[in-house]
C-alpha cells in the first residue's frame, strides 16, 4: 500500500484550475432552448459530447459558438407578431419551445410562464404595437385575454 507522508509544517499555498463538467454542462446546454436570449456558459469543456449538443442546438435554429472556454447559446429568434381582425397572433421558435414545457391545467406553471413573456419583453413589445386591455392573443392553440 502506498502513502504519501507530508512533513513540513508549512500551509500549503496555490491555485488548480478546476475544468467544467460534462455532466453538468450538458443539461444546462438544453435548458439553453428556453432562455429567451442569450445563455453563456463559462469553463466549458472541450468534449465531443459538447460539440454534438452544440450541433443539435444549431440544428433546433440556436445559434452556439464556442467563444475560448466559453459556449454561447442564443435561441430567441425574433417573434412573428401579427394582429388580424382584433387577435394579436404571437408565433415563433423560441415560444413554441417554450409552450411545449408549460402544463396550462397548472396554476403555478401558468404564473411561470406569464413571468417568463414578462421578462422576455413580449408585453412591453406588444405594447408599442397598441395592444389594449381586453384584447385576445393567440399563441398556437391558447388564448388569453391581454390585461396590464
Amino acid at each position: 500500500m502506498s502513502a504519501y507522508i507530508i512533513e513540513g509544517g508549512h500551509p500549503l499555498d496555490g491555485s488548480v484550475r478546476i475544468h467544467g463538467a460534462k455532466n453538468s454542462v450538458l443539461p444546462i446546454l438544453a435548458a439553453c432552448l428556453l432562455a429567451p436570449g442569450e445563455c453563456v456558459i463559462h469553463n466549458c469543456p472541450e468534449l465531443s459530447d459538447v460539440a454534438a449538443s452544440l450541433d443539435i442546438l444549431r440544428h433546433l435554429g440556436c445559434r452556439a459558438e464556442r467563444q475560448g472556454d466559453a459556449v454561447v447559446v442564443d435561441a430567441s429568434a425574433p417573434l412573428d407578431i401579427q394582429h388580424e381582425d382584433g387577435v394579436w397572433f404571437v408565433e415563433g421558435p423560441w415560444l413554441q419551445r417554450l409552450m411545449g414545457n408549460v402544463n396550462f391545467a397548472d396554476y403555478e406553471s401558468r404564473m411561470w410562464f406569464d413571468k417568463t413573456l414578462r421578462e422576455s419583453g413580449l408585453f412591453q413589445q406588444l405594447e408599442s404595437l397598441g395592444i389594449q386591455d381586453g384584447d385576445t392573443v393567440s399563441m398556437y392553440d391558447f388564448e388569453f385575454e391581454y390585461q396590464r
